[in-house]
């Protein structure tokens, strides 16, 4: 009878996870989709585009508020079961409400399992196409920059010539070991330049120590000279600030590359302590939606309204950790670990008062 009941419970708790998730859904389809078409505005494109574009953008933006989807279920699930005396019922049969939120938990643990394996997998290939696709309008579309296992590579063109560079050593604002190769606008070779070391911080390059070449001339030494790229040190970083983008193997991937380049990867290494937290996170969220639905107002309206300032009040606290972290001021783990910790310890209190009701 007891599993019976346990079948129930979870059939129930997916049922209204779905419809709340559709829900939301819908209103980021909707404000999603009129950014996009205001974005597109000044290009001459079908009409798809903007529902393409949404739609390859929408799972990614879902997966950021699971956290708040979790909460609001779980306390319209229970406030469901308390309108329609299912929980007088469960208790008779010896399933109290601690024993309905033991379900609960562990239900949110597998799924928390299921979407940063399956889900963010998903998620982050259809933000890779939908930032391919978008690229295409941007007005920065020349300008490539990327970091692999042979340092950072830059593609640009300026006034009509293109200029690949590679560096392979990046110390905060100096690029070392830099090779910047000029073609003209048939792609031929019209300069290469080896540059020892270059400061970065500005889009005027301080170039240290060069030695540039051209066809059918003698190489010629300077010590110092300016380059000018669209690329500075800020405009590098941020290349990489999208990372939902990648995979978890590709985030893996790319912490290596900063590694071996010796670009920071405290952001990056907290991006993947915050997808890897997403399960203790979801099960977190759910028990605070319980607790909070026996302790205030029993009317949707009101579990709305404590679901979003929990959720405000959740994320400011783990958004200002995670600053912590990666402005070194505290260990890029502990930036993640600590506010679910922390949050964990409330919500344990909650419960064991939580079997009284």
């Amino acid at each position: 009878m007891i599993s019976t009941y346990k079948s129930f419970i979870i059939k129930s708790y997916l049922k209204q996870f779905l419809v709340i998730s559709l829900v939301f859904s819908s209103l980021i389809f909707l404000m999603n989709i009129l950014e996009e078409i205001r974005y597109l505005s000044d290009f001459n494109t079908s009409i798809y585009y903007p529902l393409i574009l949404t739609f390859l953008n929408l799972p990614s933006i879902l997966f950021e508020i699971f956290p708040f989807i979790f909460l609001i279920t779980s306390q319209f699930f229970f406030l469901s079961l308390l309108e329609r005396d299912e929980l007088i019922v469960f208790k008779n049969n010896g399933l109290s409400n601690i024993k309905i939120l033991n379900i609960l938990i562990i239900l949110s643990l597998i799924m928390g399992i299921f979407f940063i394996t399956v889900y963010y997998t998903f998620s982050s290939s259809l933000k890779h196409n939908y930032l391919n696709i978008k690229n295409q309008f941007s007005k920065d579309n020349k300008y490539l920059a990327l970091v692999n296992e042979n340092g950072l590579w830059i593609k640009e063109e300026i006034n009509n010539n293109t200029y690949i560079i590679n560096g392979e050593i990046l110390e905060k604002n100096n690029l070392k070991n830099i090779t910047i190769t000029q073609l003209d606008e048939e792609f031929n070779l019209k300069e290469m330049k080896l540059v020892e070391a270059a400061n970065i911080s500005e889009n005027n390059w301080e170039l240290e120590n060069i030695l540039v070449f051209k066809e059918g001339m003698l190489a010629e030494k300077y010590d110092d000279a300016i380059h000018f790229s669209n690329f500075n040190i800020n405009k590098i970083s941020n290349t990489y600030s999208n990372l939902a983008s990648q995979n978890i193997f590709e985030l893996f991937k790319s912490l290596e590359d900063f590694k071996s380049l010796g670009i920071s990867t405290r952001e990056i290494s907290s991006f993947i302590h915050q997808i890897f937290s997403y399960p203790v996170y979801f099960t977190i969220m759910t028990m605070a939606g319980v607790i909070l639905m026996f302790n205030v107002k029993k009317t949707k309206i009101w579990m709305l309204i404590t679901g979003v300032l929990a959720s405000v009040i959740f994320y400011y606290v783990y958004y200002f950790s995670k600053i912590l972290g990666i402005n070194e001021r505290i260990p890029v783990y502990l930036s993640t670990w600590l506010p679910h910790l922390l949050f964990l310890l409330i919500c344990l209190n909650g419960v064991i008062k939580l079997n009284e009701k």
